[in-house]
Parts: C-alpha cells; structure tokens; sequence
C-alpha cells in the first residue's frame, strides 16, 4: 500500500502540473536560437547569427511512465474532462488511493521493468551577447527531475502481500529519486580559426545552484528477503537514502506544512567544443559537429534532512514500524533494522548533480533546410538521479523570423517518438511527443515547450547597414583565389 500510494501521488502531482515546463529539444537548433542552445553544448552561441538574445521567459516538461496509464485518452481530453475534478477533489483524492483511480480512470500496469521520470524546467531572465572574439551570456532557471527505476509496481506489492509466512522473493536493484534547484550562471565562449574554411569553437557555463529538496532511496544491489508475519528478513542488503526538505507533518494539526527554504548550495559546469567547416571551398554553408558534457556538478545539503547508507548481512524491518499514516514520518523515520552496519549516518551530504553527456553533428540539407543528428546519455555512476537517454534526428527550417523543426527521437533506447516545433517571431512553441497530446491512445506521457524572446535580428530595421559579422559569417572566405583557376 505504501507503494501504491507513492506512486499516485507522484504520477497525479506529474499530470496536474498544467504543462508547466523542460527539455525544448526541438528548438535548440538553428542560427536564431540564441540562448537556448547552450544547454546542448555552451560553444553553440558562436555559430549563432544574432547579435544578442534576451529571453524573457519559457516553460517545459517531460513526463514519461510505464506505471499506469490513462487509458484511450489524449492529453488535451484529459485536460478538458478531468481537470475540474482534480482541482475540486484533490485533497480527498491523497487520503483515498481508491478514489484517485476511479476519479481519474487509472489503470496500473504489470511491467516487471518499472520506469518513470520527469523533468521540468522554468526559464527566467537571460540574455547572450556576442562580439567579435567572444560571446558571454547570463541565465536563470528552475529545474526538477523525477526517476523511478524498478521500484515493485502495484502487482508487485500484491504478490509480496499475498505471500505466506516464510515465503522468500527477489528485490532489483532499485531507485525512486527527486532533486530540484534553483541556478543563476555565466556562459563564455571563443572561437579560433584552423584555416579559411574550418574553426573550433569552445565554450563553458559555471553555474550558482541553490536546491529546495532532494529525496531518494536507493537499493544499491539486488537481494534476497523472506516475509513473515510481523517483519521481514532480508539477506546481503545496501540500502542508501536521504530526505532534505522544508516539508513537514504537524502530528497535532495532522497536516503538511512546507517552507520554501534553501537546503543545500552547490556549483555546477558545462562545458563544450565544436568542429565547423564548409561543404566546399565555394560553399558558405556549413557542417558542425560537437561535444558537451553538462550538469557536472555537486550540492552540499546541511539542513533540515537525514542520510543514510546501510548495509546488513543478516537484518530484519518490523512491520510496526512502518505504519505510519503520513508518508514523511515514513521517510524521516530511521531503518530499525537488526544487525545493521552504517557507511554513513549524518544530517549533512553531499550529492552529485544529474550530469550528462550530448554529441551532435549538424548538415545543410537544401536551402533554408538542415539535418541535426544528437545523442543524449547519462554520465555512468555520477549521480543518484538519472535522467532519459534519447537519441534523435531533427529536420528544420532555419529563416530570420521563422523556423520549424520535426524530431524523431527514440527514449531510453526502446520508445519512439514524433514531435514538430515552430517558431514565429519572438514566441517559440513545440513538443518532442505529438501524438499523446492529440491523438487517442493509452497517456502515460507528455512534453511540451515554450520560450518567448526578443533578439537583434528583430530590430535590424532600425539600422540601414549593420556591420556586425558574427562568427558563423566571418568564418572562412568566400572569395576564389586566382590560383584556384590555373
């Protein structure tokens, strides 16, 4: 039951989010971007054509789970006939699991590979620059990523419930995580010339983080348990959890109180290269290929939280002790487990970021029209969240005011999916999964994107002549030596 419960409120809580914003992979291509397309790799602001770039605001989110579903609904239907009864029943809804699934239409799934994961972004103020040897910029953002990985879904826990006394079942290797951060930072990139028809561009992003929770509980190895009748006898078992948060039960007033305080501070980089050359000598189109890894970072929580990492050869978990009514009495609550050895016990932790690992290669396909290639991987063993793996191929149309693109992307190697962007002026708008927002089918995910911008391309009316040449235009020559001729 706690389980199920943990999982609806998380599953709800994604879906009720209204659209409120991450991953704009369909809009970090093009010459126009600007801003945005430092998140795939901080050296892309020196293929940019713009002057400068002011972000004025932007939303994102990415939801994805093979949990529960809704079944034969698209995202849009959901939206239009349940919305107003979320918002009306809600609070009754967290006290009744039941009533979740039937106000909802729930249906859980039997995957025996139980995934899921959110990210979401909230852009704030930020703005590029760019000069002739240099380009900096200066962002803001809020950002929060959600994963589940083989946590025992709902058929599951029935099975372990169902067992008799004595009984003895398997538990994967397993993690269900959330961190969230605020970030403000400064991006510098340069450029240098290889020769008249190729350059290297590379560039770094530092960024101030300031996080508001963190939780994650984690089964570090897969293990042998048996369930009796009042606890349950586990067998070479790595248990690792933490829990820092403003989020509070009051026992005597039987409700959550959260203070929206900072519990942990870090840093964070990114960094990245590319490789830009022409087609031809005569050609001033241009093929790009780089390299990033992002994310890389640490923050160091010190307040209002507990970590643990245990390890037990032979250990047993009373059933009375986990039969709390509130999920964080659930969470603060110190493992009393017989037999346990402690690698760490403190009310401080450090814990790295979410860091990733991004290639792309760019290709001109006709005028106005290019091919974007990019693979996107978590870094292996660096952080207890993960994020998805995606790699996609996006076709886009790349003009001063207007661009579209169209990615075909497959998600943590095995979901394919469809999306489309436009962009038309200063409002950029899309989605990475077309076909759940539209379209009848069993929901069980969603992405969808904005940003709203001003650049220098838009007011380049106001100048009769602009003598900027950025460093996209000044690279190479178009001009044809005389010895080429002979």
């Amino acid at each position: 039951m706690f389980f199920r419960n943990l999982l609806l409120i998380l599953i709800v809580s994604f879906v009720i989010a209204d659209a409120k914003a991450q991953q704009f992979s369909g809009l970090k291509v093009g010459d126009y971007i600007g801003l945005n397309s430092i998140d795939l790799n901080p050296a892309l602001s020196r293929t940019s054509s713009l002057q400068w770039d002011l972000n004025i605001v932007g939303l994102g989110l990415d939801i994805s789970n093979n949990l529960l579903e809704f079944p034969k609904t698209s995202f849009i239907s959901f939206l239009s006939s349940r919305k107003s009864m979320i918002e009306n029943n809600f609070d009754e809804a967290l006290e009744d699991s039941d009533h979740i699934e039937s106000m909802l239409g729930l249906r859980f799934l039997n995957n025996e590979n139980t995934r899921a994961h959110l990210e979401l972004e909230v852009l704030g103020p930020g703005i590029m620059i760019q000069t002739e040897k240099i380009s900096f910029s200066l962002f803001s953002k809020f950002r929060a990523f959600t994963h589940i990985n083989d946590v025992p879904n709902f058929a599951r826990s029935v099975y372990i419930s169902d067992l008799n006394s004595g009984d003895s079942f398997e538990l994967k290797e397993s993690n269900l995580s959330y961190m969230d951060w605020r970030e403000i930072g400064l991006s510098i990139s340069t450029s240098f010339n290889i020769d008249d028809y190729s350059s290297i561009h590379m560039g770094s992003s530092v960024k101030k983080l300031d996080s508001y929770n963190v939780l994650y509980i984690k089964s570090n190895q897969a293990n042998t348990a048996t369930k009796f009748n009042d606890s349950i006898h586990f067998e070479n078992a790595n248990f690792e959890n933490a829990f820092f948060s403003g989020l509070d039960y009051d026992e005597e007033l039987q409700s959550y109180n959260y203070d929206n305080q900072k519990v942990g501070q870090g840093y964070a980089i990114d960094i990245g290269f590319i490789y830009q050359w022409k087609q031809s000598r005569y050609s001033d189109r241009n093929q790009k290929i780089g390299i990033s890894f992002t994310d890389i970072g640490v923050i160091n929580y010190q307040e209002n939280g507990l970590y643990q990492h245990i390890t037990l050869i032979d250990g047993v978990i009373e059933k009375s002790k986990f039969l709390d009514e509130n999920l964080i009495t659930e969470l603060q609550k110190e493992l009393e487990i017989d037999d346990k050895n402690y690698i760490s016990l403190s009310n401080k932790q450090s814990i790295n970021t979410p860091g990733l690992m991004q290639v792309f290669m760019d290709t001109p396909l006709t005028k106005n029209w290019n091919l974007r290639v990019s693979i996107r991987e978590n870094i292996p063993l660096f952080s207890p969240i993960e994020r998805p793996s995606i790699i996609m191929a996006t076709g886009y149309y790349d003009r001063k005011w207007i661009g579209a693109s169209f990615p075909v992307s497959i998600h943590n190697h095995q979901y394919l999916r469809l999306g489309a962007a436009l962009r038309l002026g200063p409002l950029s708008i899309g989605t990475d999964n077309l076909v759940p927002i539209f379209l009848p089918t069993s929901l069980r995910a969603f992405n969808g994107y904005f940003t709203l911008k001003l650049n220098s391309d838009m007011f380049s009316f106001l100048k009769r002549t602009s003598y900027y040449k950025g460093p996209k235009s000044k690279q190479g020559s178009s001009k044809v030596k005389c010895y080429e001729w002979h």
